[in-house]
C-alpha cells in the first residue's frame, strides 16, 4: 500500500514554526555581544599620551616645576610591549562602572547591568604612564592617566582661562579604537573626549539604587577628530563644554593642576564582541591633548 505523502494539517501549521526556530538558533550564534554581555579585555599596543600647551603657558608632568615645564610632555604606557584594559564606564571620571556579567548566558549581563568600580592604582613614573585597577588587586587594568600641572611661561606672571584646545589620536583605523575615550579632569570640570572618528558621542552611564539596570546618567562626549588639530574655541555650554577652569578665571606661578584619563568606553556602540573578536589588539595609539588660555600677563 503506497503511503501518503499529504501533509495532515498539525504538519502543516508545525513546519513554519521548525522554520521560525531554525532562524532563531542561526541568529543567536551569529548575535554580537555589548561589552557589558562579555566583558572581555582590550590590549593596546604601544599607547603613548602627549600634552601640549599653547598661547603663553607650559607644562609639566607629576614631579615637574614651573622652571622645568616645557611646550610638550609625553608619556608612555607602564610596560613597553602592551597593556590589557577591561572596559569600564564613567560620566565624570569620578564614579566608574564594570559589567556585572562575564557572558553571554550570564543574566546580569543580558539585563545590561553595571556596576560601581572603586579604583586605586600606581602613580606615573618619571616616563611612564600610570594605572587604574580595582582596590586591593593589580591583576586587572581599566584606566591609564597621567597628571600635569599648567603654568604661565616663564617670561609671565598669570594666565586667564584654560581649556581644551583639541584631543586627536594617532595611528586609530580599526572600529575597537573607536571606543577609546579620554576624559581631562581639572578640579570641578572634566571634559570627556571621544577623538576617534565614528566614536559614539551620547550615551548613557550609571546604575540605579538597587543596582539592576542602566539608570541615566546622559554623557555627550566633545568628539574633535572632524576638526584634526585645529584648535577649538573656548565653549562654555551644557554640551560640548571644553572649559577646565572657571570663566575669567586667572592661574598664578603656581599652576593649575590637570590630570587625562584613558579609558575604552563599554558604552560606545563599537565595543562589542565581534569587534574584539578580530581586533582583540588596537594598533599604536598616540592620545595628544592641547591646552589654551585666553591671555596671559607680562611678568615673571
Amino acid at each position: 500500500m503506497k503511503k501518503s505523502t499529504k501533509k495532515t494539517s498539525t504538519e502543516r501549521k508545525l513546519m513554519p514554526a521548525f522554520a521560525m526556530l531554525a532562524v532563531s538558533a542561526m541568529t543567536l550564534a551569529s548575535s554580537t555581544y555589548a561589552w557589558f554581555t562579555m566583558n572581555t579585555t582590550v590590549t593596546a599596543t604601544g599607547l603613548s599620551v602627549k600634552a601640549r600647551a599653547e598661547g603663553g603657558i607650559v607644562i609639566a608632568r607629576a614631579g615637574g616645576t614651573r622652571s622645568t615645564a616645557t611646550e610638550t610632555a609625553t608619556s608612555i604606557m607602564p610596560n613597553s610591549a602592551a597593556q590589557a584594559l577591561l572596559p569600564t564606564s564613567t560620566a565624570n571620571a569620578t564614579t566608574w562602572y564594570h559589567a556585572a556579567g562575564t557572558s553571554s548566558s550570564n543574566g546580569a549581563a543580558a539585563a545590561g547591568t553595571m556596576q560601581t568600580l572603586t579604583l586605586a592604582g600606581t602613580t606615573p613614573s618619571a616616563s611612564a604612564l600610570g594605572s587604574k585597577y580595582p582596590d586591593g588587586s593589580n591583576d586587572t587594568v581599566y584606566v591609564l592617566y597621567d597628571t600635569y600641572t599648567v603654568y604661565p611661561d616663564i617670561n609671565s606672571s598669570t594666565y586667564t582661562d584654560l581649556w581644551l584646545a583639541s584631543c586627536t589620536v594617532s595611528g586609530a583605523t580599526k572600529d575597537l579604537s573607536k571606543s577609546l575615550r579620554v576624559a581631562v579632569v581639572s578640579g570641578s570640570h572634566t571634559v570627556i573626549c571621544a577623538p576617534v572618528s565614528g566614536a559614539t558621542t551620547s550615551y548613557t552611564v550609571g546604575v540605579n539604587a538597587d543596582g539592576q539596570t542602566a539608570a541615566g546618567t546622559a554623557v555627550t562626549a566633545l568628539d574633535t577628530s572632524a576638526t584634526g588639530t585645529t584648535p577649538l574655541s573656548k565653549v562654555a555650554s551644557s554640551t560640548g563644554q571644553n572649559i577646565l577652569i572657571d570663566n575669567n578665571a586667572t592661574i598664578d606661578s603656581t599652576g593649575q593642576a590637570v590630570s587625562v584619563y584613558v579609558y575604552f568606553e563599554g558604552e560606545d556602540a563599537k565595543h562589542t564582541t565581534e569587534n574584539l573578536g578580530i581586533t582583540g589588539a588596537v594598533e599604536d595609539l598616540t592620545v595628544t591633548c592641547t591646552f589654551k588660555c585666553s591671555s596671559v600677563s607680562a611678568g615673571a
